[in-house]
């Protein structure tokens, strides 16, 4: 009985035309004779044995619509890791197959992971144009600085900054 279930439920989620047809013929009579028995109407026993059906059917078009949606954004969001790793300078194929491992026992976790301590985007060296990781502060191509920094206690400090916040040093000068 529960296997003859299994196989029914594999065949509505496959929309499988022949076993619906199979379903409505094994419970048509039963289901009408009773809503007859409840209405005393054959009309109104129709009408709310095709209305029966149609839910059923609704039902079945609403779980695999569900089953896509999930699928689909799970898709999307690791095509979006992926390309975003790659954007980032890390190991995109590491980082989709640990959000892929990660999705059927934890459900999104992976994915906050990855937001979590995914590096920042790299940008161009103002001085020479090469491409330089958010980290450093001095280009490796040019030696141009990319974060100004006090000359009297090296920490860093805004670019607008007159005086350094640590230490007062007048960073404006030089």
């Amino acid at each position: 009985m529960a296997e003859d279930r299994k196989v029914l439920a594999r065949g509505l989620r496959r929309r499988d035309p022949e076993l619906l047809n199979g379903l409505i013929e094994q419970y048509q009579y039963r289901l009408f004779r009773y809503l007859l028995y409840l209405t005393a109407s054959p009309e109104t026993a129709e009408d709310l044995f095709q209305e029966t059906w149609i839910r059923v059917l609704l039902f079945v078009a609403g779980v695999v619509t569900a089953v896509a949606i999930t699928l689909g954004s799970i898709i999307l969001l690791a095509g979006y890791v992926n390309q975003d790793a790659k954007r980032r300078g890390m190991n995109s194929t590491l980082w989709t197959i640990l959000v892929a491992m990660l999705l059927p026992a934890y459900l999104f976790t992976g994915f906050v992971i990855y937001f979590l301590i995914r590096e920042p985007l790299p940008y161009h060296c103002t001085q020479c144009g090469s491409m330089v990781s958010a980290r450093f502060n001095f280009c490796p191509q040019c030696k141009c600085n990319l974060r100004p920094t006090c000359r009297q206690c090296k920490r860093e400090v805004g670019e607008r900054d007159r005086y350094c916040p640590y230490c007062g040093e007048d960073v404006s000068a030089g």
